[in-house]
């Protein structure tokens, strides 16, 4: 599975990168306005837009409590992940790292 999460990391980050830049860089450049516009644009946008802003406040409501209890540390970096590429870098990233920490606490007690 961490190999899967892995590969899952890097296809939602060049996945969503890759359209995000096909905006940024065409006529209008860097538009944020526009990229808010667009992303709300009809109602199937604003509606995957708002399930991404729901689903990324219910990840890190679960990120702090389950990443605790895991102890994994530097929880922020996937606050960072999901802000900077989105939900599709954040979570399985944090899978990885949530499937690492509890194999190494099964092998300490082994």
């Amino acid at each position: 599975m961490k190999r899967f999460y892995l590969l899952l990391c890097v296809l939602g980050t060049v996945l969503p990168y890759w359209q995000f830049l096909r905006f940024f860089l065409g006529d209008g450049g860097f538009d944020l306005p526009g990229f808010i516009g667009a992303a709300t644009a009809n109602p199937v946008a604003a509606g995957f837009s708002i399930d991404l802003v729901v689903s990324s406040a219910a990840f890190w409501v679960f990120l702090f409590a389950d990443g605790r209890r895991h102890g994994i540390g530097h929880l922020w970096i996937h606050v960072a992940a999901n802000l900077l590429v989105g939900l599709s870098l954040a979570l399985p990233l944090y899978l990885h790292r949530r499937t690492v920490a509890i194999e190494a606490a099964r092998a300490a007690t082994a």
